[in-house]
């Protein structure tokens, strides 16, 4: 009998532990989306036609703006963001092999 209340524990658990692997997963295809911020061009005032330079300080929506035409994914945040979202796949696999 408590061999079975074990299992149903770890099942538990590992149910718990696969829900959380799919909702990371989630959050970084959410933070991957094209915006303000993942830009090649963010930070940048002379390139980025959302970053202002007012009297020598920048103004603008810097980041989590919506993403303008000029738009160009960061090569450096797009590798990330494929090596977070490979390692949360491969994770996900292992659990649910």
């Amino acid at each position: 009998m408590y061999d079975q209340f074990d299992k149903f524990i770890d099942a538990l658990g590992k149910a718990s532990h696969l829900a959380y692997l799919k909702r990371e997963r989630a959050r970084i295809k959410s933070a991957a989306r094209p915006k303000c911020g993942n830009c090649h061009f963010w930070m940048k005032s002379r390139e980025c036609p959302a970053e202002k330079n007012v009297n020598g300080q920048s103004r603008g929506p810097s980041c989590e703006g919506i993403a303008c035409q000029k738009f160009q994914p960061c090569p450096l945040m797009q590798e990330t963001f494929a090596k977070l979202l490979s390692d949360k796949e491969a994770e996900i696999n292992a659990v649910t092999i």
